[in-house]
């Protein structure tokens, strides 16, 4: 029976392989086979699919129509978010006490350094100057005073009119007046410096953030004025947990992003707060931008740190196809038929993707072009780059 019905087999099993393959035809493997099976042609029929399996299987696949799948060291990121703060803040205050007679920036305003901010009242300045002006003179009169004595005694000395411990009080007195005359000087020199606090300048150049007084209210030393910050030199503040902050090592680079900016920047650890925020177990990391952004202090961004690595499968996000919702590659099969393999994608870095699950090392996906290729093998001189912190997006 299996030798009259031979081609019929050979044509029903062959039908059956492109059918199941293929996917084609949704074509019952009962309703085909089984009238075969009531004459007995099972074991012939096996013999004869597995012979036209290989036969089907010798398919020829050159070497530039796929790529070997091989798995790459990744690094493991870690993603936090910060804030943009300003590299230098300044609580201008005054040195004097006075009211304040005018302000003369607003919030928001850019200031060069020197420039004007407020003025305070300089009345008590001015009756402290005249006060000193007073003992200044007192103190010239009374040197002057001294001088004619030290004279007079000096020449009775010479003539033996008086003694030596008399003309040596004398000499005291003078020396003491000199002295009362340089500490008055010194007082009116310090009172008059007094004037110069009275316009309160800015000390660097930067921005008006906020204004603590107005017209009118009593300047003191210690009470702020108002806050000055850098604009030219930002650095990014963000919280690490404790778990992450042993690795984590001042000048590591990393990667940020600023929202508002749309841009990502290379930054270095500039400086680790060893001290954690109460009840949080977060501890303050300070990042340096590698270069200058156009941000300003409050901005919102992430951060990645590096803090280890692990071998992945990584292929480019644009050669996977979509197909049901679900993505996926078409990949060469040990008999070099082509099929679609649904994978399970992870982490994007770059232009690449992580495949967690569908691919192993050794498969062959299959590629259209050279281009398709090159975009491979770009990836993986990417990924084996020493700078591949990068790749923490």
């Amino acid at each position: 029976v299996a030798v009259r019905n031979k081609d019929l087999t050979v044509r029903l099993v062959y039908g059956i392989i492109l059918i199941t393959e293929r996917s084609e035809l949704e074509i019952s493997f009962k309703s085909l086979v089984m009238p075969l099976f009531a004459r007995s042609v099972i074991p012939n029929a096996i013999l004869i699919m597995v012979m036209c399996t290989e036969s089907l299987g010798a398919t020829s696949i050159s070497p530039n129509n796929y790529v070997v799948t091989e798995m790459q060291k990744v690094p493991i990121c870690f993603s936090a978010i910060g804030s943009l703060f300003a590299d230098q803040q300044i609580e201008v205050t005054s040195r004097i006490i006075g009211y304040i007679q005018s302000i003369n920036v607003k919030e928001g305003q850019r200031v060069k350094k020197g420039q004007l901010l407020a003025i305070v009242d300089d009345a008590n300045v001015k009756g402290a100057i005249l006060d000193i002006e007073a003992k200044v003179n007192q103190a010239k009169n009374a040197l002057k005073d001294a001088l004619l004595d030290r004279d007079r005694f000096k020449k009775l000395l010479s003539s033996g009119s008086t003694t030596e411990n008399n003309f040596r009080k004398v000499q005291l007195v003078y020396d003491l007046a000199m002295d009362n005359l340089a500490s008055a000087n010194a007082g009116l020199e310090v009172a008059k410096s007094q004037r110069n606090y009275t316009h309160i300048v800015s000390p660097i150049d930067g921005n008006i953030t906020e204004i603590f007084q107005q017209e009118g209210d009593m300047a003191n030393p210690g009470m702020p004025i108002t806050r000055i910050e850098t604009v030219t030199k930002l650095e990014l503040r963000t919280h690490i947990p404790e778990r992450y902050i042993s690795l984590v090592r001042p000048n590591d680079r990393v990667i940020f992003e600023v929202d508002a900016l749309i841009q990502k920047v290379e930054g270095t650890v500039s400086r680790i707060v060893p001290s954690s925020l109460p009840g949080s177990h977060r501890y303050q990391v300070h990042i340096t931008p590698n270069q200058l952004i156009n941000g300003l202090p409050g901005m919102f961004g992430h951060v990645q740190f590096r803090i280890g690595s692990e071998e992945k499968i990584v292929i480019p996000a644009d050669s996977l196809f979509k197909k049901n919702q679900l993505s996926g590659v078409d990949v060469y099969g040990k008999n070099g038929n082509k099929v679609f393999r649904w994978l399970r994608t992870g982490k994007t870095r770059g232009l690449g993707v992580d495949i967690n699950a569908g691919l192993s090392v050794g498969d062959r996906i299959s590629v259209s072009s050279e281009a398709d290729k090159a975009r491979f093998l770009a990836l993986n001189r990417a990924l084996s780059a020493s700078d591949n912190e990068k790749l923490c997006q």
